[in-house]
């Protein structure tokens, strides 16, 4: 029996990393390289424009996938310890966050511009505010990696907590940021459909999040007694519609 749960966790995993490569592989079938004409340099910038474009895309697949894998209300079907999935989160976190960090640096260079471009809000124009919506999620994405990869032990929970719920906002503004400044998906129709896609898969995932904390996927119990024992409280809990049978090692 111990083997069979194992194998069957072990088929879950690679299911769940097949998963995130089909995600992101539409950015790689349907992405339209450029034909680069002229001098070698002007070749090389519209190349790079083209590539930071990607960058963003698959940056935002990272990102929405650290969401799903963060909506516990769900991920405890597939995975009910939640060791692997959070080792996942912040391997998402880690590495594919270079993307995010990757994508505004690259575009600044390739249009030769000042790197106080991505921190100079403009609403200008159409473009530009399409434009100030990345430069909002970036700062917000900053807070989050840094209170995240460098900050956490040196915080306390719950500002870290608020500072994370700040991706309810920032994932919202990269979609409508990229509708219209993205470079691939303003030359193919394919991914902008796919990204619409992605947009509502994301929406789906904060309407279970929000019912969840209405009640949705709860299990109510009454709590009849409680013994207290120095600093360690032992809580006698009786369910109310059902009840739950836990799986070993179960979040």
């Amino acid at each position: 029996m111990k083997e069979i749960l194992k194998d069957q966790y072990s088929l879950r995993k690679k299911m769940v990393l097949m998963a995130l490569i089909l995600t992101v592989l539409p950015f790689v079938l349907f992405v339209s390289w450029p034909i680069g004409v002229g001098e070698e340099g002007v070749r090389l910038k519209e190349s790079t424009l083209f590539v930071t474009s990607i960058f963003g895309l698959v940056g935002t697949v990272m990102m929405l996938w650290q969401f799903l894998l963060g909506t516990r209300v769900l991920i405890r079907y597939v995975f009910p310890d939640m060791v692997w999935s959070l080792k996942l989160h912040k391997w998402l976190g880690t590495y594919g966050s270079l993307f995010a960090w990757l994508h505004p640096l690259l575009g600044i260079y390739a249009l030769s511009l000042s790197i106080w471009y991505i921190f100079t809000p403009d609403f200008s124009s159409r473009y530009e505010t399409y434009i100030s919506y990345g430069r909002i999620a970036f700062l917000l994405f900053i807070a989050i990696w840094v209170t995240s990869a460098i900050a956490r032990g040196r915080i306390k929970y719950r500002p870290w907590k608020y500072i994370h719920l700040s991706s309810y906002v920032l994932l919202p503004l990269v979609f409508l940021h990229a509708v219209v400044s993205g470079v691939q998906l303003g030359q193919s129709s394919a991914l902008l459909y796919y990204w619409y896609g992605l947009t509502a898969v994301y929406i789906a995932l904060v309407a279970v999040r929000i019912g969840y904390q209405f009640g949705y996927g709860k299990q109510p119990y009454k709590l009849v007694n409680i013994k207290n024992n120095g600093d360690v409280a032992l809580l006698q809990l009786r369910p109310q519609s059902g009840s739950i049978v836990p799986k070993p090692g179960q979040y």
